[in-house]
């Protein structure tokens, strides 16, 4: 599947979840509903300054996650990265 044109320059990849393949819809879902949170749907996040943003994406990357036995993204991240060096 051919990814979507879009008419401005896309700075990042794009990923797309695969069609019918509901474990992927699963967490793109629920990580929209977190931003929600943050942001109501109605929101300009052009208007939204770069400090608030990476304000929200702090919370999040430090926010528990029971999948990962309650500890945070970065936690997991950094045993990770340990034990691919040790």
């Amino acid at each position: 599947m051919a990814a979507p044109q879009f008419g401005f320059p896309q700075p990042n990849e794009t990923y797309f979840t695969r069609p019918y393949t509901s474990q992927d819809k699963g967490a793109v879902e629920n990580r929209k509903g977190v931003i929600r949170r943050f942001f109501s749907k109605k929101t300009d996040l052009r208007e939204v300054s770069i400090e608030r943003i990476k304000d929200v994406e702090r919370l999040l990357n430090y926010r528990p996650i029971r999948k990962f036995n309650y500890k945070n993204p970065i936690e997991v991240l950094k045993s990770k990265s340990v034990a691919l060096m040790g």
